[in-house]
C-alpha cells in the first residue's frame, strides 16, 4: 500500500499476521477490544478425525486434560519450510487449546540416529552425535525465532534404544512384526484395532 513519508518512518521489520473469521471479519487483539477484561467464549473445535473420515466435534478422552503427540524432526539436517509449516500448525493448536482451558501437554521427539545421520556424518568426517546435536540446537535456535512453544517432553530416540529393542522383541515374538531389508516393521493387518 502507498505510505505517506511520515509513516514510513515508524514501519519496523516484522511478520504481521492478519486472522480473518467467517464473513471476513478481521481478528481483532484482545488488547485492543471494548473490554479486555470479558474473556471471548471459545468457540466449539472441529477437527477431521481421520478414522472416521468426518469432520466432528473435538472431544477429550480425560475431561480437561490433552496430549498431543507430534512427530519431531530426524536431525541428520537444518529445519525446512515444511517443519515451520508443521510445527506453527500444532503450536497454534497447542495454544487454543490452553486458551480454552485445558491442561495440555505437548510432546515431541528428536530422532537422532538413523542411515541419513550416519551418511551425514560419514561425509563430513564427523560422528553421529556431533551431527545430531548441532541440528537440534539449530532447530531449538529456529523454533525459538518463529516463537513456537517448546515442547514438554522432547524424548530422543537414543536415550530410548534399550526400550525400543525390547519392544521390537516382543513385537517379533507375536507375530506382530517383521523384517524386510534390514528393517522391522510394525504388521498392522495382524492388529484388527489399528488405527483407533
Amino acid at each position: 500500500l502507498p505510505q505517506s513519508p511520515s509513516s514510513q518512518s515508524t514501519i519496523r521489520t516484522g511478520l504481521l499476521l492478519i486472522l480473518v473469521g467467517q464473513g471476513g471479519t478481521p481478528y481483532v487483539p484482545r488488547s485492543e477490544r471494548p473490554c479486555p477484561s470479558a474473556r471471548p467464549s471459545p468457540v466449539t473445535l472441529r477437527l477431521t478425525n481421520t478414522l472416521t473420515r468426518r469432520v466432528e466435534e473435538f472431544r477429550p478422552i480425560e475431561p480437561g486434560r490433552v496430549s498431543i503427540y507430534c512427530c519431531g524432526v530426524t536431525v541428520y539436517d537444518l529445519c525446512h519450510l515444511g517443519h515451520a509449516r508443521s510445527y506453527i500448525a500444532w503450536d497454534v493448536l497447542r495454544r487454543y487449546l490452553s486458551w480454552s482451558g485445558y491442561s495440555v501437554t505437548f510432546v515431541q521427539n528428536y530422532t537422532d540416529i538413523d542411515d541419513k545421520i550416519l551418511n551425514r556424518a560419514a561425509e563430513e568426517g564427523s560422528s553421529m552425535e556431533a551431527v545430531s546435536e548441532r541440528n537440534i540446537d539449530a532447530f531449538v535456535a529456529d523454533m525459538a525465532r518463529l516463537n513456537i512453544l517448546p515442547a514438554d517432553r522432547m524424548p530422543r530416540a537414543t536415550r530410548s534404544l534399550d526400550a525400543i529393542r525390547t519392544l521390537i522383541g516382543e513385537l517379533e515374538a507375536k507375530g506382530a512384526a517383521y523384517s524386510a531389508d534390514g528393517d522391522v516393521y510394525f504388521a498392522v493387518m495382524k492388529h484388527a484395532g489399528y488405527g483407533k
